[in-house]
């Protein structure tokens, strides 16, 4: 039962790890709308994920 849990525990925390950017996403979305539909949820996580690059180039055209 334990290594069961072990595993389960280092499975969750690599899901974790791999999407990190998207964890992000979903905390800040959360801090500023304090609920988060299902619909929502899915949109963040199905998001391509931008790269640093893409992030300072969308900044800069929406200046």
């Amino acid at each position: 039962m334990i290594k069961l849990v072990k595993e389960a525990y280092k499975k969750a925390m690599e899901i974790l790890a791999q999407n990190e950017g998207k964890l992000h996403e979903i905390a800040a979305y959360l801090l500023e709308k304090e609920t988060i539909t299902g619909d929502e949820f899915m949109e963040i996580l199905n998001r391509k994920e931008e790269t640093k690059t893409e992030s300072a180039e969308h900044e800069l055209v929406t200046e």
